[in-house]
């Protein structure tokens, strides 16, 4: 899954593309959070990464939850040109503007030719991540998550553990205030491995967040750092989580004596996801209309969702008032 080389100057006239675009659509802001773009430097960064440690390239299907307006995916569409991708996104008014803001950007930049070949212009869907049953078939997941309820996240981290499909996860936050390993297995995410953290922006304010990459403990990925700097994280981390006290401990053993039933009813909807994603792989592949966006229908199939779920706002007022008070 290497990622392939991005053609001179595609790069530089992306994001010029996507700076008009947004003037053109209004803007990012929606209706539901706030809105806030890493620059330029940031996403890039975070894709290097992904494809570097993670094997992220031309055979992924990279899904954005919390796609915003889709400039991560637009970057991911050019370098490391992944073969598909799509955003998740509550709000019906950041989706709509999304899909216009993508149709500007690649019919800007097939008018300038930098396309390339099989470059795969990403899509936008309208629903809350705590109403899918699956993530498959997707390969890798950035989430940039600040001001994310938790509910989400952890719908996220359940949906992360049980696809298969899914080895790595890119987040973007505030710094974690305990070890990172420990906050996203409380989430839901399980055993995972920090392969790196660095700090990123904000485009505009400037302000700092963090990007943490991370692997499923066992994944084939290693840090760039080497065995050396994994034995040092790891003595960090042994550390920091043992000055977490008693209070922490006590509620550690309560988590895990829930999280038994927790993993079976997961492994349980992980078989009920593959096999639900075999079946609808099979339709969609008897289906010529399906071929440009293969893992987008199999995965809306799967997930029970229409297909103008990814052309419409399909997140009722009351739904995204209920998700804001939990």
């Amino acid at each position: 899954m290497e990622a392939s080389a991005v053609q001179p100057g595609a790069l530089d006239q992306l994001w010029r593309s996507m700076q008009r675009a947004e003037n053109k659509v209004g803007g990012g802001e929606g209706v539901e959070g706030c809105y806030g773009t890493l620059t330029r430097a940031g996403v890039q960064r975070i894709m290097a990464e992904l494809a570097a440690s993670c094997g992220l390239g031309r055979d992924s299907v990279l899904v954005d939850i919390g796609a915003g307006i889709g400039r991560p995916l637009l970057h991911a569409m050019l370098h490391p040109r992944v073969a598909a991708s799509w955003g998740v996104e509550i709000d019906p008014v950041k989706c709509s503007k999304g899909r216009a803001y993508i149709e500007l950007v690649s019919r800007d930049m097939a008018g300038a030719g930098l396309m390339g070949d099989g470059a795969a212009p990403p899509s936008m869907v309208c629903v809350p991540v705590e109403q899918l049953s699956t993530l498959e078939p997707a390969t890798h997941v950035y989430a940039c998550w600040e001001g994310m309820p938790r509910t989400a996240k952890v719908a996220l981290g359940g949906l992360f553990v049980a696809a298969a499909t899914i080895q790595s996860v890119a987040v973007v936050q505030r710094a974690f205030r305990r070890s990172p390993l420990l906050e996203m297995r409380e989430m839901g995410f399980g055993d995972l491995r920090l392969l790196t953290t660095f700090p990123v922006h904000l485009a505009g304010s400037q302000r700092q967040l963090n990007a943490y990459i991370l692997v499923k403990e066992g994944a084939d990925a290693a840090p760039a750092g080497g065995a050396s700097e994994q034995q040092g994280t790891k003595q960090q981390q042994q550390q920091q989580q043992g000055l977490q006290g008693k209070g922490l401990g006590q509620q550690q053993q309560q988590q895990q004596e829930s999280g038994g039933l927790q993993q079976k009813q997961r492994r349980g909807a992980k078989r009920g996801a593959a096999a639900a994603v075999a079946a609808a792989a099979d339709d969609a592949a008897s289906d010529a209309s399906c071929d440009s966006a293969l893992p987008l229908s199999v995965w809306l199939r799967v997930n029970g969702l229409a297909a103008d779920a990814a052309s419409s706002g399909a997140t009722s007022r009351r739904e995204r008032r209920k998700r804001r008070l939990s």
